[in-house]
């Protein structure tokens, strides 16, 4: 399996991974062992290294989030953005992706999110694309992605201090 088999599109990763977690059921892997995990802070700035869109390799880029798959099974991430193999050990991904740093503003959150209630509830309204520097034309050819349950907005994933049924939150750093 490589990353060309599923749909991509360059800055709309909490999609990608929507798009890659129904491809992945329809390959036959089990949803249970699947779960999102939402990369940012209150700071909305994380530094990330080891991801295609930065230049220089050994130097880390600053995202406001970041959206990845783990295969809790097998312990495999899947990230669309990232250098490292596609699907990588979580163990390499974190050691090799994540800045190590005592600075609270750069820590790294992440809330973890059974892929069934992704995929049930997940609203795409890309407002928060709206004033980025992603010219539409270079937007997802398909429809923005709307929920088939109550529906949850990425924000509303991204306030980790929002409480979500189902859904863990923790530092970066203590991933296990």
């Amino acid at each position: 399996m490589q990353k060309h088999d599923f749909i991509y599109t360059a800055n709309f990763c909490e999609e990608n991974i929507w798009q890659l977690g129904q491809r992945l059921i329809t390959l036959g892997y089990t949803s249970q062992t699947l779960r999102v995990l939402m990369l940012s802070n209150a700071e909305r700035h994380i530094a990330l290294y080891q991801q295609q869109q930065q230049p220089s390799p050994g130097q880390p880029i600053i995202w406001d989030y970041h959206v990845l798959l783990l295969a809790t099974d097998t312990q495999l991430i899947y990230d669309f953005d990232s250098r490292l193999p596609f699907p990588v050990s979580a163990e390499r991904y974190f050691q090799e992706t994540l800045m190590s740093t005592t600075q609270a503003n750069w820590w790294v959150w992440i809330r973890a999110i059974p892929l069934v209630k992704y995929l049930a509830h997940f609203t795409s309204d890309r407002s928060h694309m709206l004033t980025s520097t992603t010219p539409p034309n270079i937007w997802p050819d398909y429809p923005p992605i709307m929920a088939s349950a109550a529906p949850v907005t990425l924000m509303a994933y991204l306030d980790f201090e929002q409480s979500l049924e189902g859904c863990d939150v923790f530092r970066a750093d203590h991933y296990e």
